[in-house]
């Protein structure tokens, strides 16, 4: 009985993941959505900070350098195990730079969500919004 009800439910949660990871990171749009599927965000931002400028800025709010790849920064922070909030559930950023004016900020969760609010668009809007000033 437990088998035909939690294979199933792993069986989704595996799937999903699947999914979330390879789906692409999407447009930010210029209006906040009231729910996003799958929500995982990109924008750029054009500003005159130094690679090192936007890291200290991101630490400010929590985030942590966890690596480079493909010549992007990877910053972390929060809880897998978190709450549905933006603000405690693990939320990864990649930071990319383009030319010497503009980055790619690349935002999703580390595990993945299936759908938000809005929370995530807001969260970039916002984060993109500090880091161009």
């Amino acid at each position: 009985m437990i088998f035909e009800i939690l294979l199933p439910v792993v069986v989704a949660l595996f799937a999903f993941t699947i999914l979330y990871r390879i789906i692409p990171h999407r447009q930010l749009g210029a209006k906040k959505p009231l729910v996003a599927f799958l929500p995982k965000y990109q924008k750029t931002v054009t500003t005159d900070k130094s690679d090192e400028d936007i890291q200290n800025q991101l630490e400010t709010y929590g985030f942590k350098k966890v690596g480079l790849s493909n010549s992007a920064s990877k910053f972390t922070r929060g809880s897998v195990v978190g709450d549905f909030s933006i603000k405690l559930a693990k939320v990864n950023v990649s930071v990319s730079r383009n030319h010497n004016t503009s980055v790619t900020v690349l935002v999703d969760a580390a595990w993945f969500v299936a759908f938000d609010t809005g929370d995530s668009w807001t969260f970039l809007n916002e984060l993109s919004e500090k880091i161009e000033s």
